[in-house]
């Protein structure tokens, strides 16, 4: 039998035991409470920011709504016409619909468009008839990067085989750089843009 002393020895080491048990268990509970806290937070700032995301999206797509009948090509509006005109014609049909030849700012994501309607070789809103560089209409200089590059020559080339002056920009959308230029009286499919400005 145990002596009351060894009762009382085996009551305190349990007692300790328990307690020490007690304390993890209770750090343990408290680490528990204090990160589903944190996660508690953290979700809710996560939904408030998708939220906020898709709000803000929301707003951003109906300001770049495109009128008909243009339709929107990333950030930018694009008609893309069915008849053939020359440069400056296309320029004036362009204008008659509220727009100008077009002067993509993203020319890779119009490229795509085009590839994609099947429209390979379509005139864009650039030229150099009255300077020496190449800048498309509302101002900005053509990227020497955008021009095609040919085994015997890069774009532009100035004039073609004919000695005819090529003055006027052509996207073609199944080459890498698309940029070319061609004879400004050369009857092609082409780009209209309307600007929201």
């Amino acid at each position: 039998m145990m002596s009351v002393r060894h009762v009382v020895v085996v009551w305190c080491l349990a007692w300790s035991a328990a307690s020490a048990r007690d304390e993890v268990t209770v750090d343990e509970m408290q680490s528990s409470l204090v990160s589903q806290l944190v996660l508690s937070h953290q979700s809710e700032a996560l939904q408030l920011l998708v939220n906020a995301t898709e709000t803000a999206l929301r707003l951003l797509m109906k300001e770049i709504s495109c009128p008909p009948p243009y339709t929107r090509v990333l950030d930018e509006c694009f008609f893309v016409s069915k008849k053939k005109l020359s440069h400056s014609d296309a320029r004036t049909h362009c204008q008659g619909m509220g727009g100008d030849l077009a002067t993509p700012r993203n020319p890779y994501a119009l490229v795509s468009y085009l590839y994609d309607r099947g429209e390979m070789f379509v005139w864009l809103g650039a030229t150099d008839a009255n300077s020496v560089e190449w800048r498309w209409f509302d101002g900005r200089l053509v990227a020497a990067d955008l021009w095609v590059r040919k085994s015997n020559g890069n774009e532009p080339s100035e004039k073609n085989r004919f000695g005819e002056a090529e003055d006027c920009c052509e996207m073609w959308a199944d080459y890498h750089p698309p940029l070319n230029d061609e004879v400004c009286n050369t009857p092609k499919i082409f780009a209209c843009q309307f600007n929201q400005m």
